[in-house]
């Protein structure tokens, strides 16, 4: 699991919250997700925990709008497992969304 001292929080740019935890993005280009709230320990067992990747590493991130059932944002770090955080209104999907945009942006100005 990771701890804090490996993500920099004195560097981030956008934050979201989910149910299930809570996703950071830091000017280096980490992407961060930390599990709290009540579900947070029996989640673990089934995520492992925190997740720490890069915008680079990122394959994809997939957005499930929240509806009847709960909707989520999933993001598929390579040789990594992937990592959700569940949304379950709409002002957490535009959040997710623009979580979303700003990876997607970083990883742009990266390859150049």
């Amino acid at each position: 699991m990771y701890e804090y001292e490996d993500f920099n929080f004195t560097n981030v740019t956008w934050k979201m919250r989910g149910k299930n935890g809570e996703a950071y993005l830091n000017k280096d280009g980490q992407v961060y997700i930390k599990r709290s709230g009540w579900f947070d320990t029996p989640y673990q067992l089934l995520t492992r925990g925190a997740t720490l990747f890069t915008v680079d590493e990122v394959e994809d991130i997939v957005i499930k709008e929240p509806g009847l059932a709960r909707g989520y944002i999933d993001f598929f770090p390579r040789n990594k497992r992937k990592a959700r955080v569940w949304l379950t209104n709409p002002y957490h999907l535009s959040v997710a969304q623009t979580m979303k945009e700003r990876i997607e942006e970083k990883r742009k100005k990266s390859v150049k």
